[in-house]
């Protein structure tokens, strides 16, 4: 899947409430963490180093398609 096809018209990734994403975020479909800045994807990492409770409380609270 291409971020392309799943981004609106104005290329800027809104949550479930309609506003922008700001933060990090664990991402489904690419099973990757990723960060937001103003709905714009700044960075993709995949939480090797990051400790275990955190990556499980991002993974169940802040999980995205």
């Amino acid at each position: 899947m291409k971020l392309q096809e799943t981004l609106p018209a104005d290329g800027l990734r809104r949550g479930p409430s309609g506003q922008l994403l700001n933060g990090c975020y664990y991402e489904h479909s690419s099973r990757q963490f990723v960060s937001y800045v103003q709905g714009r994807r700044y960075y993709e990492f995949d939480g090797k180093n990051l400790m275990a409770d955190w990556k499980e409380r991002i993974k169940n609270y802040r999980a995205i398609d």
